[in-house]
């Protein structure tokens, strides 16, 4: 296999699920109910991970690639200089993110446009508290704990709202956009980049293709993927200025990580140890799982990465 192929195919889920399943064991998994205590301990517990193994300035979703020759980096660099092009072409002033972490595209943004404002809300106290840290060069952005699911927790107009990764989470995602739809001021937009189930994504078949996709759902913390049939669905009621796919520029990445989690599950019954004595964390674990199988759901087309553009 070349460096851009999945190294999982069907016939392999099953090894792979028992693996992670012997790891932590399959009736913990199945029982764990997602709630926002449990998304932020994951982000939370992640942060080490994160900066250790995938970005020292904390950025925490998919490098987005166009060029083999373009740094981890600059791949990660993607969707906040598409967010500040923009900003710039509607000479926005006042912007918001959903959902940011650690900060990694608002602080980029505000140090880019010192003239304008920038609030980042975000889940996780810890993630404030790095945040505000690595925003020490600035002072025109700040950040907020709060949920984002709750719009009313979030006061004022915005010029532009984002989220890269984030509104996954939410438990009703056309209605979140509605109502900070309504926050966006004259000729405002808000921008999305995530995951969805495909619209002609095909049923999932045969036992251990739907285990590996709990599996991957529970890597992520997630309740489920949001469906871009949904939003296509709402497209008049939520006015969708455009919609880019960019499933192939995630691939490379997301393989890479798939390729580590398979070296680290080499030794499972080892890393059930570390889990047992503390020396590693669940969600560790759970970043082994989401590794491992999400490049075989976007290479069978059942999801897709995409940028999703939304006007007033």
């Amino acid at each position: 296999m070349n460096e851009n192929t999945i190294e999982i195919n069907d016939k392999e889920l099953k090894k792979y699920c028992r693996k992670i399943y012997t790891v932590v064991g399959e009736k913990l998994i199945k029982e764990e109910q997602v709630s926002s205590e449990i998304v932020s301990n994951y982000y939370s517990k992640s942060a080490f991970y994160y900066k250790k193994f995938h970005s020292p300035e904390g950025a925490i979703h998919l490098p987005v690639s166009f060029s083999e020759k373009e740094s981890h980096g600059e791949k990660l660099l993607y969707q906040a200089k598409s967010i500040d092009k923009i900003i710039n072409t509607h000479n926005y002033s006042n912007i918001l993110e959903l959902g940011c972490g650690m900060g990694f595209n608002t602080n980029y943004l505000a140090k880019k446009n010192p003239g304008k404002k920038f609030t980042g809300v975000d889940l996780t106290a810890d993630n404030i508290k790095q945040a505000k840290k690595n925003a020490t060069d600035s002072d025109n952005s700040i950040f907020l704990q709060g949920d984002f699911d709750d719009p009313e927790t979030i006061q004022g107009k915005y010029d532009l709202i984002f989220a890269v990764e984030t509104l996954c989470h939410s438990n009703n995602l056309i209605e979140l956009i509605l109502n900070y739809r309504d926050k966006l001021a004259d000729n405002g937009r808000m921008i999305i980049f995530d995951a969805y189930v495909k619209k002609d994504a095909k049923v999932l078949k045969g036992e251990f293709e739907q285990k590996a996709y709990h599996l991957l759902l529970w890597g992520f913390a997630l309740n489920q993927f949001q469906k871009m049939s949904d939003i296509l669905d709402a497209e008049k009621l939520i006015s969708i200025e455009s919609i880019t796919d960019y499933t192939v520029n995630v691939a490379p990445n997301a393989i890479v990580f798939q390729k580590a989690a398979i070296k680290v599950l080499r030794f499972h019954l080892f890393l059930k140890l570390l889990l047992k004595t503390g020396i590693v964390s669940i969600a560790f674990i759970k970043q082994l799982s989401a590794g491992l199988f999400g490049p075989y759901f976007g290479h069978t087309g059942y999801l897709g990465y995409y940028k999703i553009v939304i006007t007033k």
